[in-house]
């Protein structure tokens, strides 16, 4: 390509619409069983705390309460006073603007975008996790839940996911758990008319209620049908003995999550736009409220997995040029992460984690699972309050100014339709990528999308297993 002071740039796309403006998290369900002493306090705070929609204001958005116009029908859980959370975040606190370092200073082009997203979400950043790469949610309830659905790693940004996924882990939790009512003390009672009460149990249709059995005694059983309607109360009350049942059944888990696809896409059309610019320039940042930030590589690569010694290069000068970004999202929103009852009782995780050893076949269980809450992480060490999702149009120009040689700006026009930072995702039909000024002393990189049909998960929410059920 022959030398130059500006090189041909593909002709930059028409600048999105203005975005219009119009939300925060749990993982709950309509459990009547009655939970711990320290489960039931956690509810009551759970209580008090009121999902959120970012709202216009003067200078950005701002949080304030959900009404239940907001939430949209199916959204949120109907017997929210009835509900035994699996853990509940507190209300967003107050982001400080970004300051002076203190304890932990970056200029890190990606810490400096984690702490603004943080910000402009309105989250606390001490339990937000942002993903290195937005993963892209498809279209069907499967892929919403494949998310809501992963065991967090530690790290600022990342990742959402380990191997293992919460359902099952809780199908694993449950599985060496001894229950409190094994039903012996009900087969004893029932003597010689026990298999006569298997028999009726096969052909009854519907669940089998304390109500069905105790209809079934009083016209069958021989004796005082009393006693044996309390030794089936006290079996099928025991929560970890119902756990066990109910968990060997896969049909329990054809539903992972209350906000399904359709729920999500009506969340959305109340989403808020979110908009925000930021540059490298100036005093450095302060990490020190950020999840996990001392676990965290901040390095900054523009192309990602392209470690070529020119790109390795060109992430090293960009780095350190004068950067400065520009981000529009155009529908964001909270979704909380609630588990159907079908398969999830969070009083019998609370137990595992909280019981003493006799609870479990295998006394080690409890922290091969859970860790010993000190220097050891369990298998389950963290679990997700909510998922931040944004739908397009959403668009981020980066400018870079530093002195651009003709063969550094030539390869940017090459490689550019491969994905960039903070995307990195390839141009297609629905992600297009372009270099619109490329000049000695500036290039312009946008990543765009115009399409309202794409959805992409930004980042999480996330409490630690101890916290969650303390």
């Amino acid at each position: 390509m022959a030398a130059s002071s500006m090189l041909s740039c593909a002709a930059q796309p028409a600048s999105l619409t203005s975005l219009r403006a119009g939300r925060s998290s749990s993982f709950m369900g309509d459990q009547v069983r009655t939970a711990p002493v320290a489960l039931r306090r956690s509810q009551n705070v759970a209580a008090s705390f009121k999902p959120r929609v970012l709202v216009a204001a003067a200078g950005g958005y701002q949080s304030g309460p959900r009404t239940a116009k907001d939430q949209g029908a199916g959204i949120v859980p109907k017997a929210v006073a009835t509900s035994v959370l699996y853990f509940a975040a507190p209300p967003a606190a107050k982001v400080a603007p970004l300051s002076a370092a203190a304890e932990v200073p970056t200029s890190s082009m990606p810490s400096r975008y984690y702490m603004q997203l943080a910000q402009a979400l309105g989250v606390d950043p001490s339990g937000f996790q942002a993903l290195k790469t937005p993963v892209s949610l498809g279209t069907t309830s499967k892929e919403l839940w494949d998310q809501m659905d992963r065991i967090p790693n530690k790290v600022m940004f990342g990742s959402l996911g380990g191997k293992v996924n919460f359902h099952q882990a809780y199908k694993n939790i449950v599985a060496p758990l001894n229950p409190g009512d094994d039903g012996s003390a009900f087969e004893a009672a029932m003597g010689d008319q026990l298999d006569e009460w298997y028999t009726y149990k096969k052909t009854a249709k519907g669940k089998i209620t304390p109500a069905v059995f105790n209809a079934w005694a009083d016209k069958n059983f021989n004796g005082d049908a009393t006693e044996v309607e309390e030794a089936f109360l006290s079996m099928t009350d025991d929560p970890i003995k119902a756990a066990l049942d109910v968990v060997h059944n896969p049909k329990n888990f054809a539903t992972l999550y209350e906000t399904d696809i359709k729920a999500l896409k009506s969340m959305l059309n109340g989403g808020s736009a979110i908009n925000f610019t930021f540059d490298n320039q100036g005093a450095a940042i302060d990490l020190s409220s950020a999840y996990a930030h001392t676990e965290s590589d901040d390095r900054f690569l523009w192309w990602g997995s392209d470690t070529s010694t020119t790109a390795t290069s060109l992430s090293s000068k960009i780095a350190n040029a004068k950067v400065t970004v520009t981000v529009s999202y155009g529908k964001v929103v909270s979704v909380p992460v609630s588990a159907k009852t079908t398969w999830f009782d969070s009083s019998v995780m609370a137990t595992a984690l909280n019981g003493d050893s006799t609870i479990w076949k295998d006394p080690t269980s409890q922290t091969n699972f859970f860790g010993n809450g000190a220097d050891q992480e369990g298998q389950v060490p963290r679990v997700i309050n909510s998922i931040y999702v944004v739908r397009g149009p959403f668009k981020i120009t980066t400018t870079m100014e530093a002195d651009w040689s003709d063969d550094e700006r030539s390869y940017f026009q090459q490689n550019i339709s491969g994905g960039f930072w903070p995307f990195y995702s390839s141009s297609s039909k629905t992600i297009q990528n372009t270099v619109d000024t490329c000049s000695k002393t500036q290039i312009t990189a946008t990543s765009f999308n115009s399409d309202s049909g794409t959805y992409k998960v930004l980042g999480a929410q996330i409490s630690d297993i101890r916290s969650a059920f303390s």
